[in-house]
């Protein structure tokens, strides 16, 4: 099954939004269960050009993050 892909930047931009609008980790657990209902995040795999911060986020919303550099 081929790596989904998509713009990272959206994503955090998205969860940036969420905490700012719900605070802690509500938000967090909100955006979570949001990102599993969408078809282009349904895969657990993943593939995209990010940088630490950006790896940590994928991460915590439940994607495995691996590099190929």
């Amino acid at each position: 099954m081929p790596a989904a892909c998509f713009d990272i930047n959206s994503v955090s931009q998205a969860f940036k939004q969420s905490v700012a609008l719900r605070g802690g980790q509500s938000a967090f657990d909100l955006m979570r269960k949001d990102l599993a209902t969408r078809m282009e995040f349904s895969q657990r795999e993943i593939g995209v050009e990010a940088g630490s911060e950006e790896a940590e986020l994928l991460s915590a919303l439940g994607f495995t993050v691996t590099s190929n550099r």
